[in-house]
This record gives C-alpha cells, sequence and structure tokens, in this order.
C-alpha cells in the first residue's frame, strides 16, 4: 500500500496504474486551482497599488489646486480688474493637471463611481472660477462684484467636492485600521 499525503488529506492507494493516475489527477488539479487563485490574488494586490498610486496622485494635484484657487481668491479680492497674470496661468496649469489626472481616474474606476464624480466636481468648480476671471480688465464694478461671487460660490463647491473625494478614496483603498480601531502609526 502507498499512503500519499498532501494538503488536503491523506489518500490511500494500492499499487495499480489506476490508483497512480487518479492521484496524479487530483494533485495537478489541486495545483491548477491554487496556482489560479494565487494569480488572482497577486492581480488584486497589483491593482490596489496601482489605484493607491494614482489616489496620492490624485491628492496631491486637488492640494496643488487648493493652494492656486486660495490664491486666486486672495489675489481678486486684493487687485479686482488687475488680478496678476501668474495667478491665472497658475490656475490653468492646475487645471489642466486635474484634466489629465481625471480622465486616467475614470478609467480606472469608472465614470460613475464615487471617486470619479467627487474628482470631477472638483475639477468643474476650479474651471467655473477660471472662466470667470479669464478677462477682467473691461468689466465694470457691479459685473466684477458678480464675478467675484461666482468664484466665491465655486470655492464653495470645491471644498465639498474635496472632502467627498478624500473619504470616497479612504473607503476604496485607504488604510485599514488595528484591532483597536486606531490608525496604524505610520497611517495617522
Amino acid at each position: 500500500m502507498l499512503v500519499i499525503a498532501s494538503t488536503e488529506g491523506v489518500l490511500a492507494a494500492t499499487l495499480g496504474p489506476t490508483a497512480i493516475v487518479a492521484v496524479a489527477l487530483v494533485t495537478a488539479v489541486t495545483t491548477n486551482r491554487r496556482q489560479r487563485e494565487a494569480l488572482k490574488h497577486d492581480r488584486e494586490l497589483a491593482d490596489l497599488a496601482d489605484l493607491r498610486k494614482l489616489l496620492d496622485e490624485a491628492a496631491v494635484a486637488l492640494n496643488e489646486a487648493a493652494d492656486a484657487f486660495d490664491l486666486l481668491l486672495l489675489e481678486l479680492h486684493t487687485h479686482g480688474r488687475k488680478l496678476p497674470g501668474e495667478v491665472r496661468e497658475r490656475l490653468a496649469a492646475c487645471g489642466n493637471r486635474l484634466l489629465e489626472v481625471r480622465a486616467r481616474l475614470t478609467v480606472r474606476v469608472g465614470l460613475n463611481s464615487r471617486l470619479a464624480r467627487a474628482f470631477g466636481e472638483a475639477a468643474d468648480a476650479l474651471h467655473a472660477a477660471w472662466r470667470e476671471v479669464g478677462w477682467l480688465e473691461d468689466d465694470d464694478d457691479e459685473v466684477l462684484q458678480g464675478k467675484r461671487e461666482l468664484v466665491e460660490l465655486a470655492h464653495d463647491d470645491w471644498d465639498a467636492a474635496f472632502g467627498a473625494f478624500l473619504t470616497a478614496a479612504v473607503d476604496r483603498a485607504g488604510a485599514v485600521p488595528t484591532k483597536g480601531g486606531e490608525m496604524p502609526a505610520e497611517q495617522e
């Protein structure tokens, strides 16, 4: 009698050609299943790592755009019609960066995901503000005041969308709390 031990259990078989073929078949099927499961798990981990990298990039792009947006508000109130060109250029550069990241994020997570929607709403708010300050020099005081108010409303939309994106990003791919409910020290 031949005894073959495996993780599936112990199989006792007599030394006959049928038994040997059966053991080989069971071993091959079990090995193939384990390999498929391992490959699937490796793919899931690689996808999560790629998504986390993209979410980090998106958060950085949003932070840079937030600084440009805040500067726009400050300079618009300070200089009005004479808004420095660098402010518009910086806002435009940040807006272009957001469009690039938005496209990649949409492909990765889908157009209707919370992540893509929140990121898109933030990008749209920044672009709405940029459109309002595209040309100010010939505006009278009333039109200028209206544009300021629209930029401030866009900034409020921006804040809400930025917060929604961060929440969705943590929910989708953030760090997992420890058993005590606390984040690991390096994640805080």
